[in-house]
């Protein structure tokens, strides 16, 4: 396994079980038996490495995601599953670390998404862009806060929560933009 990997598995699991303020790059080298040099020549600071984890996270293991709903269940299987880390990353400086990789990631399935609505292109790419961007960070708050707030609500009941806002605005932008 990698160093990179061993690192990354050790600092999930430590921060499946306390706070990322409570851990120290010291214990993460003594868990991976490696020297803190070797640490240091990956990554500038655990900080660095928790960033490495939610670049390298592979969220689509089984097939492509092409609707926002998808994407969203997608996010929230791997907050169940990840639930402790997440919570302790969303608790620490590590915050927005987690709010990029989320919203990064939802951007993307959403662009999509809005592309295959509007097939014949009515409104334009930065403008796709722009409300895509809106969306996305809307449907990124409430998933944090979900988190936040110990996921009282059902995976279903956040989808239904989110369908309201969301579903139809893409048609709805169509519409509004075909009559300018």
């Amino acid at each position: 396994m990698k160093t990179e990997q061993e690192l990354a598995n050790a600092l999930k699991d430590l921060m499946s079980k306390e706070s990322l303020d409570n851990i120290t790059v010291k214990r993460l080298t003594d868990i991976c038996n490696i020297k803190r040099q070797t640490f240091y020549y990956h990554f500038r600071d655990i900080y660095d490495l928790l960033t490495w984890i939610f670049l390298n996270e592979d969220l689509n293991k089984s097939k492509p995601v092409e609707k926002w709903e998808d994407g969203v269940k997608v996010i929230t299987k791997y907050i169940l599953k990840n639930k402790r880390f997440i919570q302790n990353t969303l608790s620490s400086a590590g915050k927005e670390l987690f709010e990029q990789f989320i919203s990064s990631y939802l951007y993307s399935i959403t662009l999509k998404s809005f592309a295959n609505y509007d097939k014949k292109g009515v409104i334009p790419s930065e403008y796709r862009r722009l409300f895509v961007s809106y969306y996305v960070s809307g449907i990124s708050n409430v998933i944090i806060t979900w988190v936040e707030k110990g996921m009282k609500e059902s995976e279903e009941q956040l989808l239904k929560c989110l369908g309201l806002v969301v579903d139809g605005f893409v048609q709805k932008l169509i519409e509004k933009y075909s009559t300018l």
